[in-house]
């Protein structure tokens, strides 16, 4: 399970980002003050992305930055209460993934989560070893297992490769030519209709997350959104 920690000082604003992340399936960490985040950084140094406020109690967000970067690669998401250019330019030059402007929409904060996760994990093919989630669905390559708000979801290999791929390209289009010869292999003498009766079996396994995120893009093929 991936370990996110949260640094904000208002607390239904905090309470509003853990609650959705722990609907997405991470573990959360909840801080309210500089100094304490760092201090929980520097005891758990498998902390997988941190999201904190560019104001926080008795440290700024932007210097805090500065120091995790000197220990850490993990993607820092900063939300601004009163966002402008020049600090958006500043929390980038101090090591900022991404920098979110208030009002805060929690969908598209989460977003931003699964595309810095998947950007990190992806890196040197590490995702390959890693777990990950998107809105309540696990991906454990540890154990090549597919779960569901914690239900085991039983998977053929080829359903599962072909999940894993659309979920670690949201939002991609995949046609159905490349998911046969990526799947299937280039030797395959069978037809792209193998891929729509896979689509179709998969997409009922995974019930209702499925209908959500499996989106057939007609003329096209499949991505997961």
């Amino acid at each position: 399970m991936l370990r996110i920690l949260v640094s904000e000082g208002n607390q239904t604003v905090r309470e509003q980002i853990s609650s959705a992340l722990k609907t997405q399936g991470y573990e959360v960490f909840e801080i309210d003050g500089g100094y304490e985040t760092l201090r929980t950084f520097h005891a758990d140094n498998k902390i997988d992305l941190i999201i904190m406020n560019t104001k926080l109690n008795a440290m700024s967000g932007i210097e805090l930055c500065k120091i995790i970067r000197k220990l850490s690669e993990a993607p820092i998401i900063f939300i601004s209460n009163n966002p402008s250019d020049d600090e958006e330019l500043q929390c980038f030059d101090a090591g900022a993934t991404d920098y979110v402007r208030s009002p805060l929409n929690i969908k598209i904060l989460m977003h931003r989560v699964y595309i810095a996760l998947t950007r990190i994990l992806t890196k040197d093919n590490v995702i390959e070893s890693k777990v990950f989630s998107f809105d309540g669905l696990i991906i454990n390559n540890y154990a090549h297992e597919i779960s569901i708000h914690e239900k085991i979801i039983p998977l053929t290999s080829k359903e599962y490769r072909v999940l894993f791929k659309l979920t670690s390209n949201l939002g991609r289009v995949f046609t159905r030519e490349h998911l046969l010869d990526d799947i299937w292999g280039y030797d395959y003498v069978g037809t792209a209709r193998s891929v729509d009766t896979l689509m179709a079996r998969l997409r009922g396994k995974l019930g209702q997350w499925g209908e959500r995120h499996v989106i057939t893009v007609f003329g096209m093929g499949y991505k997961v959104e």
